[in-house]
């Protein structure tokens, strides 16, 4: 895959996260977040491992997937609820949940690669 589709794709999937969940935290508060969030990393697990069956060589270790799908979608909507709470504009919650899922995402793959 071309790189800069691979950086597009990333980024458009961390402000896809990043909005749902921070639309879910305003729409319904806490538990809406959180269930959402979880709907969210499970669905991001299941493109991970559905991506991980169309390898023909699976050089990425299965607990990867795990770690890249659900810890920064959990840290996200830390982060969001955070930021709710200290009354920050909408734009700044979003930008700033979109650049918390990349990072943490980023983390998250150095940690497995990298050990």
């Amino acid at each position: 895959m071309n790189r800069s589709l691979y950086w597009l794709i990333l980024i458009v999937v961390a402000f896809g996260v990043a909005a749902i969940c921070t639309w879910a935290m305003h729409e319904g508060g806490r538990r809406l977040l959180w269930r959402v969030s979880a709907i969210v990393a499970v669905l991001l697990l299941a493109l991970g491992l559905i991506d991980r069956l169309a390898m023909r060589s699976t050089e990425t270790p299965a607990h990867s997937y795990f770690f890249v799908a659900v810890i920064p979608t959990a840290v996200t909507a830390m982060v969001i609820q955070y930021v709710v709470h200290r009354g920050q504009p909408f734009k700044f919650q979003l930008v700033l949940a979109a650049i918390v899922w990349l990072a943490m995402s980023w983390l998250m793959l150095l940690t497995v690669f990298f050990p």
